[in-house]
């Protein structure tokens, strides 16, 4: 499997903003494994889709807002960083895009709250350390606090 299957458009107008209030009015989709249908529902209808011997698994991660926006030192190029997970300080796994011509020692700056790169604005500098491939790599932050101030993490 290719990290690329998981790419997809995605209308902005399609993706909530704020949660459903009363929040048990989420919209909820059921698959049918026993005849492959399915149906669409509200949470508050949970309990009649779950029989005896049914296993709920709580998810109460939250999403991390990871998505960076930098170009590269030497040549300008623009390009995005997702950061994955953090292995140690500073240093994180992260999806690149697009991964073509990054190499290990390419130089990155991240720029403030999404702001277009170029612009006067604070910047924290990175390293591809490691090519993985598929467009993961290993990305150092030279001040890795500092990107909570700068609108990230």
């Amino acid at each position: 499997m290719k990290t690329g299957d998981f790419n997809y458009h995605l209308p902005s107008e399609l993706i909530a903003q704020t949660p459903v209030e009363p929040r048990d009015r989420s919209r909820l989709m059921v698959l049918n494994r026993g005849n492959s249908s399915i149906e669409h529902g509200h949470f508050f209808e949970l309990a009649s889709y779950l029989g005896a011997g049914d296993v709920l698994v709580f998810n109460d991660s939250r999403v991390m807002p990871a998505r960076l926006n930098g170009r590269k030192v030497n040549s300008g190029g623009r390009l995005e960083v997702l950061l994955l997970r953090r292995l140690e300080s500073g240093i994180w796994e992260a999806l690149v895009k697009p991964a073509k011509r990054v190499k290990s020692g390419t130089r990155i700056e991240i720029t403030a709250g999404g702001e277009m790169p170029g612009q006067s604005k604070a910047v924290v500098l990175a390293r591809i350390v490691e090519v993985r491939g598929e467009g993961i790599v290993l990305i150092s932050f030279d001040d890795e606090g500092r990107l909570p101030e700068l609108g990230h993490l």
